[in-house]
């Protein structure tokens, strides 16, 4: 799925919620990506297509007045501490290491 349809889809749902239940926070996490198994061999197409994606979630947070929760450079910064295996297993997927990251920013987040 290309960014335009990603950012399209992604925008019905969040309208949809928001009809549906007006007063809930939503929180839009920022798609994230590290060199990996699954990213390395096409690492330039993995990078620029999460990095518009990651636009497109900003976009969409604003439209439909969700919080955004940004995070690629948090994994980018984490790799300074362990390597990008340790955080995501592929390149995408997290590892619990990496699912506890995303919740210690969640929950960050959620009590600004």
């Amino acid at each position: 799925m290309e960014a335009p349809k990603y950012e399209r889809i992604y925008g019905m749902l969040l309208e949809e919620t928001r009809a549906a239940l007006p007063n809930v926070h939503i929180m839009v996490l920022e798609p994230f990506v590290l060199p990996g198994a699954a990213t390395k061999e096409r690492w330039e197409t993995f990078d620029k297509e999460v990095g518009l994606r990651a636009q497109a979630a900003r976009r969409v947070a604003e439209a439909a007045g969700a919080q955004f929760v940004p995070l690629q450079k948090a994994f980018e910064d984490a790799c300074g501490l362990a390597p990008a295996h340790h955080w995501l297993a592929d390149g995408v997927h997290p590892t619990p290491a990496g699912h506890q990251l995303i919740a210690d920013i969640w929950v960050r987040a959620l009590n600004e």
